[in-house]
């Protein structure tokens, strides 16, 4: 067996410890650069995930918030619409019932004045029954358009001409043509008129009067004949 001198050893053993140094300064270096590297990977790999995660998620809360904001604005916007909508249509009925009402004024004067002529014809041939009823249409459609002036004329035709000519003949079976007298008397004070219309219509009220008491009264004719 060699015998190892104590200067050998020595060198070995120096050798040892060198080579153990460096590995371990190897390793030192490595465990430096490869930590925070590994450190850095794993960092960016969480950063990542999460940059997703939170893309993801603002995405979902920014297209909530956006539906939201759009329909509330489509609210916002129907209602205001609606209230457009709402007074275009009610300028249009108005329009309408205003545009309506004039249109019945014209007929009801176009009416009044043809009845009139009618019954100035009735009682040129002597019908008064049917001139009466003539003058009565008249005076209905004067009272509508409230022409004080017609309705004037007509009440006056109706007593110095119409009723006054009219025979118990002309009044039997036409309890419907004495009321519709009453029910012109009605419309002409529902409406405001001045004193002198309103004394043709106390004539009126007598004049009606005495034509029910006209049917009333009972036939002398074959006691005359006798």
């Amino acid at each position: 067996m060699t015998e190892i001198s104590p200067l050998e050893i020595m060198r070995a053993v120096d050798q040892f410890y060198s080579t153990s140094w460096q590995h371990l300064i190897y390793l030192a270096g490595f465990v430096t650069i490869a930590v925070p590297l590994v450190s850095l990977l794993i960092q960016n790999r969480i950063f990542r995930h999460e940059e997703e995660r939170l893309k993801k998620q603002l995405s979902a809360e920014i297209q909530t918030q956006l539906a939201a904001s759009i329909d509330a604005q489509m609210k916002i916007l129907n209602e205001r619409l609606d209230e457009k909508l709402t007074a275009v249509d009610k300028k249009v009925s108005d329009k309408l019932k205003e545009e309506t009402q004039r249109i019945d004024m014209q007929i009801a004067r176009v009416r009044a004045a043809a009845f009139h002529i009618q019954a100035n014809q009735n009682f040129k041939l002597g019908e008064f029954r049917m001139g009466t009823d003539s003058i009565l249409d008249c005076l209905t459609n004067h009272v509508k358009t409230k022409d004080k002036y017609n309705l004037r004329n007509a009440v006056e035709i109706l007593l110095k001409v119409g009723i006054p000519r009219l025979k118990k003949s002309d009044l039997s079976g036409s309890e419907k043509f004495i009321e519709r007298i009453g029910t012109c008397i009605e419309d002409l004070n529902k409406i405001q008129i001045d004193n002198d219309l309103r004394d043709l219509i106390n004539q009126l009220d007598v004049a009606l009067a005495k034509l029910r008491t006209l049917k009333e009264k009972p036939e002398e004719k074959e006691q005359d004949e006798e």
